[in-house]
């Protein structure tokens, strides 16, 4: 399987350590969205797209590339994953209102907490950090079976099951 990781990091970058290690553990091709726009998605079995949260929402570039997307005419598939000092279903909500109206299919939303002590330290959080978080390993895990299984959605590791929760 075919597997892009596209993200937005800004502050500390700590969704680009993310985005690294989900690339790394998956063994996926990694891009930074604002190098993104002409890339041609159409080779990828699945999208994995995240950022930070910005003032309550994922990152305009984040939203911005979703709508660039062309609209999907086969059963497509997309997770969407975020870093922020909290959790909310609804961070994900204007980009995944544009995928499904464009016919993708999210697969998982992810959700990684990063304590506002790690935040406010520059190098207190890296690459390594991201592998010891609890739930990361539990959702590179689950999302690894789900690849290797059909995508039924009974498979119990479908969909929403995937978020995470602390």
């Amino acid at each position: 399987m075919k597997i892009a990781v596209l993200y937005a990091s800004q502050y500390k970058n700590q969704t680009e350590q993310l985005a690294k290690s989900i690339a790394e553990d998956l063994n996926a091709d990694l891009y930074r969205l604002e190098d993104a726009h002409n890339l041609d998605t159409s080779s990828y079995d699945l999208l994995i797209a995240g950022s930070g949260i910005y003032a309550w929402h994922m990152h305009p570039s984040l939203t911005e590339w979703v709508g660039e997307l062309p609209k999907c005419t086969s059963i497509r598939e997309v997770i969407l994953f975020s870093t922020s000092a909290t959790k909310n279903k609804a961070f994900h909500d204007r980009p995944r209102k544009i995928l499904e109206e464009k016919g993708y299919s999210i697969l998982a939303e992810y959700q990684m907490k990063i304590p506002l002590r790690l935040r406010k330290n520059e190098d207190a959080f890296s690459f390594e950090d991201i592998k010891k978080r609890q739930g990361y390993y539990t959702f590179i895990n689950q999302l690894k079976k789900l690849l290797d299984a059909s995508t039924d959605e009974n498979d119990e590791f479908y969909g929403e099951s995937l978020c995470e929760v602390e």
